[in-house]
């Protein structure tokens, strides 16, 4: 990981997040839909931009 001090976006490793706790990514078209899934609850949404996913 690189630390850049005037970087304006907080970066988010899919695979970290998946192998330490219980949450399911899907990828649809322009959206990635983050559920949990013990509760199957949907816990955000994520919008392609400039591709990037942007949590909306």
């Amino acid at each position: 990981m690189l630390y850049v001090p005037d970087f304006s976006f907080n970066l988010f490793f899919i695979s970290k997040f998946l192998s330490s706790l219980n949450y399911k990514l899907t990828f649809s078209g322009l959206l990635c839909q983050i559920q949990e899934l013990s509760t199957m609850k949907i816990v955000g949404l994520a919008k392609l931009q400039q591709g990037l996913y942007h949590l909306v």
